[in-house]
């Protein structure tokens, strides 16, 4: 699996996103978790194909401390996520960023990006373009980021 590692992480930014439901939250309130923090839209194939991996992946780790967050930049709003949502029964924190901040934070410029955060916050990671999350590679990744407390 293609990743790029980075030989010195770089602490996470913090940032606020709305839930599906329109609820502010943040990306710190999921330190000491493994984060796979994913910018995708519905408007984007790539992306949307790497969602059911993305759920099959969550599913096998979560409970040993994986948690996807998928930062959705839709500019039409939660509707048109939850729709997609729904359809594909994903389970992980969805947000909504439709005024771009937390990409430009991230300095998102294609998607689907996706940054792995550690358990102390910092990036060590980050894959440019769709990935299969469901492959024994993905897996892999995952176990060793987490550092076989699964």
């Amino acid at each position: 699996m293609r990743v790029l590692k980075y030989k010195e992480p770089q602490p996470a930014k913090n940032f606020e996103v709305l839930s599906l439901k329109g609820n502010p939250f943040q990306l710190r309130q999921f330190r000491k978790r493994l984060v796979l923090l994913n910018f995708w839209a519905t408007w984007c194939g790539p992306c949307k194909r790497e969602m059911v991996p993305m759920e099959t992946l969550y599913q096998r780790f979560r409970e040993a401390g994986l948690v996807i967050l998928a930062v959705s930049l839709d500019q039409g709003g939660a509707k048109v996520v939850q729709s997609f949502v729904d359809k594909k029964g994903l389970t992980f924190p969805i947000g909504i960023d439709p005024t771009g901040k937390a990409k430009s934070l991230y300095h998102v410029t294609s998607l689907p990006t996706t940054f792995l955060i550690d358990r102390d916050g910092r990036i060590v990671g980050k894959c440019v373009g769709p990935r299969d999350w469901a492959s024994e590679e993905a897996f892999a990744l995952v176990e060793s980021l987490l550092g076989g407390n699964h």
